[in-house]
């Protein structure tokens, strides 16, 4: 385990004989499936050897095929995500209930090696990019030249330099603090720098961007990851008046959270919060009625209209609040609290995007990886608000619940098993459900 507030040392490149392992692990999982995964060299981490695979028979050709080499390629929606190859890796220290702290969520699929050269090509750097999720959620090119902050624990000492290189491979315009598009605040001092916390914020800043170039990016960072240290800090970015605060972390729930609630009701700015990465259940922040509580989707390019076929990924957070009352706004009548989540975009690590992290704790690869979790919808979601430019006269959640029909439909997929009465709870329907929400991003218009 990581020790909170320290930085641990780098790993090296897995060995070839464990990625072949790993892919051979794959392959026995998913036998008879008819779904050939592709072939060892493919997936190698040397440049020589990268090689998109065929095009699938599902989809129509394009950059987006080759993001992810691997990925099934028969089946209707519902078999190519059970089929999904991948090694999912959480790069943070997981909370334990009641003891005051929260856990970041950023995971990294390890099927994929890491490529530790910053100036990798594009076309080498796997995992979806800012093109990918724009055409997979309508995104426009342009918008509001909004501001969202972000709120983590600990230091990143790498994290500017970090951003810098995602923008620039992925061609977009520089964020940096001398052109005042991006700031760094430190709540209390410096914190100490902690590895898996640095990964974690090179992941948000990095999603804001993707999802909004324009928007200029405050990070907020918390002495800790406590809760209270948290909170305090996203007290400190609404003193920013952005247009979202993203929040990617989670605690269990516990009744002592709900004297945080007020931190968390920032008028004028929305605020955003994974979903949880642990499965059906619900987690704090995000079962607090004050924010949009974003859940995690498994996202695959296909021959329809929209071009994208997405279901829920199993390892969203999603479910009944046991300590926030139900607000009026929502109309789901199984639970009598605070139903979680809100909205979906893409997370699942197997279907993950494009991430630079020069810093990461032990065992875990650095330089360009695939990566995912709810960490990527938190902020992915907030750079989305600001640039729709609607944050300071709309409520969030609320607008989300009135608006399911601009959002594209997650129909397919389940986190875990519910009674038959609580089943949309943990698995999608025609309609609301916990783990897909109200949907995903179909432009902006539900913003």
């Amino acid at each position: 385990m990581v020790s909170r507030g320290t930085k641990v040392p780098e790993m090296r490149r897995l060995p070839l004989t464990t990625v072949i392992a790993t892919l051979a692990l794959s392959a026995c999982a998913h036998a008879g499936s008819g779904l050939a995964l592709p072939p060892t060299g493919s997936l190698s981490s040397d440049a020589a050897t990268m090689r998109s695979t065929p095009a699938m028979s599902v989809a129509a050709p394009g950059e987006r095929l080759d993001a992810l080499p691997g990925m099934p390629q028969s089946g209707t929606l519902a078999e190519r995500l059970n089929a999904l190859p991948g090694v999912p890796q959480p790069m943070c220290v997981q909370p334990q209930k009641g003891d005051g702290n929260a856990g970041c969520q950023v995971q990294q699929n390890r099927l994929f090696g890491a490529k530790p050269n910053p100036n990798t090509p594009y076309a080498q750097i796997w995992g979806y990019k800012p093109r990918d999720l724009a055409a997979a959620y309508a995104i426009p090119a342009s918008g509001n030249a909004g501001t969202v902050a972000i709120v983590d624990a600990y230091d990143d000492p790498a994290v500017e330099s970090d951003l810098a290189v995602y923008r620039s491979a992925m061609g977009l315009p520089a964020c940096t603090s001398a052109n005042r598009c991006f700031r760094k605040v430190a709540v209390q001092g410096t914190p100490n720098a902690d590895a898996g916390w640095s990964a974690e914020i090179a992941l948000d800043v990095e999603m804001v961007s993707a999802a909004c170039a324009q928007c200029s990016i405050v990070l907020v960072e918390a002495q800790s990851a406590s809760m209270h240290d948290l909170a305090k800090a996203v007290g400190v970015a609404a003193s920013y008046h952005p247009d979202a605060i993203s929040n990617s972390y989670y605690a269990p729930e516990d009744p002592s959270q709900r004297a945080l609630e007020r931190t968390y009701a920032v008028s004028g700015s929305v605020v955003t919060v994974a979903a949880g990465d642990g499965g059906f259940g619900t987690t704090y922040p995000a079962s607090s009625p004050n924010v949009v509580a974003v859940a995690a989707t498994s996202l695959l390019p296909d021959v329809s209209a929209r071009g994208w076929g997405e279901g829920v990924w199993s390892g969203t957070g999603s479910g009944c609040s046991t300590i926030a009352a139900k607000p009026a706004w929502q109309t789901d009548k199984g639970c009598a609290g605070r139903t979680v989540a809100d909205l979906a975009v893409v997370g699942d690590p197997r279907t993950g995007v494009a991430m630079y992290t020069s810093i990461a704790p032990a065992g875990v690869q650095t330089g360009w990886i695939v990566a995912g979790g709810t960490s990527v919808g938190a902020p992915f979601v907030a750079g989305l608000y600001a640039l729709a430019g609607n944050a300071k006269s709309i409520v969030a959640p609320q607008r989300l619940w009135t608006s399911r029909a601009q959002l594209n439909p997650i129909t397919v997929g389940s986190n875990g098993t519910c009674p038959a009465s609580i089943a949309y709870l943990c698995t999608a329907t025609t309609s609301y459900s916990g783990p897909g929400g109200n949907g995903s991003p179909r432009g902006l218009a539900a913003f």
